[in-house]
């Protein structure tokens, strides 16, 4: 066996919702004119947050379940839900990985993203074993600002282990830590304060990134004209072709990214660059990564001979599954910037029951039922009692299964952010059936006989302490060529 240490398999999520930022800019043109606003940014709906696109980026990485035997699973954030509740637990129960796995949550800058994969590769390469790294961002931002038109919601995920199987090998590094100050974000605070981005752009990208390409390049024993792929992803028009043409890097290996489609993701920005970039590297081809925050990481990869373990959907294919909604008002009240009156509905207690919580984890967070072995019934949720591996059960990981729908209600009565509600029961291919709230929908669109995925999603938002809680919701599975042939 081969012990190369790389990236095994990649995978990515961006939401479904795309805003025109040519429509945005009109929502706020009567205070403030936006120059040059144009493309489209991803955003998350009221039950996206940064763990529910954490978990299906990892989803969309990781092979069926039965062989999720990763060691330790990292997450990348600065704008994760909690500030004490681990993200990466959460991501580790809800993808139905090994229970005894280490979980990391990184944070501090932007750079945190190339930070976790960094030390996902040396975890793998000093201890053996595979490695789950995922970022993910949902930036919330100022109205009318230019970060939020800049911004975009997204995640990206990589196994990251050694042997044959890998398809991008790691060959050197370099970071440099610093704090150069372009933008901060209070603890008692949703949104960023940033300095002028001329400034943030001359004075510390043109001036770090340099430094730390170089020296990865060196240790990684190439120079400049090996590289294929250079990707640097920050929010400053130019900045990266700066970087690269400083270095001798060609001009046509700087990699355009994805800020006109999906926007700046923050630490996902520079591994959704990756994974996108991941899906047409030919073996040979070297690819480096360059993330900025309070310093610069800088990663060499190259891509090996090993066939390409493609993610389920990929970021071509998440990009295709999209629909347009310039809704400002509804993507303000799901980024908690302006409170919604829900009237009388709106006011029961969602305080969550914890011991509950813990009782039926493996329900609410995998999507776990089991089967009588006796009958070969699947049964969702599982009877009170009843123990996988033992009294003749066997737990089942639904969330990987197709369902159809068997019942459909949309529903305008009962509260919902983003009404109308619709649910109904759906029937899981292999068995087990269960009643679920339905998400992604275009009202009319679904209908008896539909098929479903399972996505992880928010349930529930207890306003009065700020707790959030998680199940899973059926969403439609589009045909995704399909509907670019109709976008086209």
């Amino acid at each position: 066996m081969s012990n190369t240490v790389g990236i095994t398999a990649f995978g990515s999520y961006i939401p479904w919702r795309r805003f025109d930022r040519r429509e945005m800019a009109k929502h706020t043109s009567w205070y403030q004119k936006a120059a040059g606003a144009s493309g489209e940014r991803a955003w998350c709906g009221w039950d996206e947050d940064v763990l529910t696109m954490a978990v299906e980026a990892a989803r969309d990485c990781l092979p069926q379940p039965g062989t999720r035997d990763v060691s330790a699973v990292l997450l990348a954030s600065t704008t994760a839900p909690f500030a004490d509740r681990s993200g990466a637990a959460i991501v580790r129960q809800a993808i139905n990985a090994s229970g005894d796995s280490l979980c990391l949550d990184v944070g501090g800058s932007y750079r945190a993203g190339t930070s976790a994969l960094l030390t996902a590769l040396r975890m793998s390469a000093g201890q053996g074993g595979q490695t789950l790294c995922v970022a993910s961002e949902r930036v919330t931002s100022e109205p009318s600002s230019a970060e939020e038109l800049q911004s975009g919601d997204a995640a990206a995920a990589f196994v990251v282990g050694v042997g044959d199987t890998v398809i991008a090998e790691y060959l050197g590094s370099h970071s440099i830590a610093t704090d150069f100050v372009d933008h901060f974000r209070p603890r008692d605070s949703v949104v960023n304060y940033a300095w002028e981005s001329r400034w943030a752009r001359d004075e510390g990208v043109l001036s770090l990134a340099p430094a730390a390409v170089q020296e990865a390049l060196k240790q990684s024993d190439l120079t400049a004209a090996d590289v294929d792929r250079f990707i640097l992803p920050v929010p400053m028009k130019g900045a990266a072709a700066s970087v690269a043409k400083k270095l001798g890097i060609r001009a046509d290996a700087v990699v355009a990214g994805l800020d006109t489609v999906v926007g700046h993701c923050g630490t996902a920005a520079p591994l959704l660059e990756l994974a996108h970039a991941l899906e047409g590297l030919l073996p040979g081809q070297c690819v480096v990564v360059a993330s900025f925050g309070s310093g610069c990481d800088a990663l060499v990869l190259r891509r090996t001979q090993a066939p390409l373990r493609a993610p389920r959907r990929g970021v071509s294919g998440w990009l295709a599954r999209r629909t347009t909604d310039n809704t400002y008002l509804k993507f303000l009240a799901a980024r908690e910037m302006v409170h919604l009156s829900g009237g009388m509905r709106a006011e029961f207690d969602e305080k969550q029951s914890m011991p509950a919580l813990w009782r039926n984890q493996s329900a609410l967070l995998s999507l776990t039922g089991v089967r009588d072995e006796a009958t070969g019934e699947v049964v969702f949720p599982p009877p009170a009692g009843s123990r996988p591996t033992e009294d003749s059960f066997s737990g089942v990981f639904l969330a990987d299964h197709p369902a159809t729908v068997t019942t459909l209600t949309a529903d305008r009565l009962a509260y919902s952010l983003d009404p109308p509600t619709h649910y109904g029961v759906i029937d899981f291919d292999g068995g087990g059936r269960m009643t679920a709230e339905y998400c992604d929908v275009e009202p009319g669109t679904l209908a008896v006989g539909s098929t479903v995925r399972m996505m992880f999603r928010i349930k529930t938002l207890d306003g009065r302490r700020g707790f959030r809680s998680y199940f899973w919701k059926a969403a439609p599975e589009l045909d995704t060529s399909t509907q670019e042939e109709e976008d086209g």
